[in-house]
């Protein structure tokens, strides 16, 4: 969980600062587009906290949309599963579906579309690539695979959902 946590923590950094060199190359088609995910990404996980706590209250609304925008909703993801937190009573899904609520988002708003924009921006380059591209591309690809793999992992190796599954063929 920790790895995981880091790899899209650094892919979001990546993400931030490429971002800043299109704008200070000039390059404001690459830009925008990387802008664009990186908010994309921000603004799908905010909903889900709006939907996950909006029982809760606004306070709490506005604590757990902190990490998120700081960039270390992961962190605090895989902290409360991997030590196996309760939930809070009157949230809109457990802690594990808000946790891969929060993936999916990242993977298909920032993970893939970053993949997608600097490898174009690396194959249109006239300039040298800088080793912060190539930084960036791993890291999103790193990040993409590594989310991919842990959706499925954590829903296999879920014991409410091995229960649940259990129940469902016995039927």
């Amino acid at each position: 969980m920790g790895f995981g946590a880091t790899t899209s923590t650094i892919d979001l950094a990546t993400d931030i600062y490429v971002c800043y060199m299109f704008w200070s190359e000039g390059r404001t088609d690459y830009f925008l587009m990387t802008f664009a995910s990186i908010v994309a990404s921000m603004a799908l996980q905010l909903v889900a906290i709006v939907l996950q706590n909006e029982k809760r209250g606004v306070k709490k609304v506005v604590f757990e949309a902190l990490p998120v925008l700081i960039g270390l909703k992961p962190a605090v993801d895989a902290y409360r599963i991997a030590g196996n937190l309760m939930e809070e009573a009157g949230g809109a899904f457990d802690n594990m579906t808000e946790m891969v609520v929060m993936k999916t988002a990242e993977l298909f708003a920032e993970a893939i579309p970053g993949v997608i924009i600097q490898l174009l921006a690396i194959l249109t380059s006239e300039m040298d690539t800088t080793a912060a591209s190539w930084l960036s591309l791993g890291a999103s690809v790193l990040s993409a695979g590594f989310i991919c793999a842990s959706i499925s992992y954590d829903y296999d190796t879920d014991p409410g959902e091995c229960m649940q599954e259990g129940r469902n063929s016995a039927k």
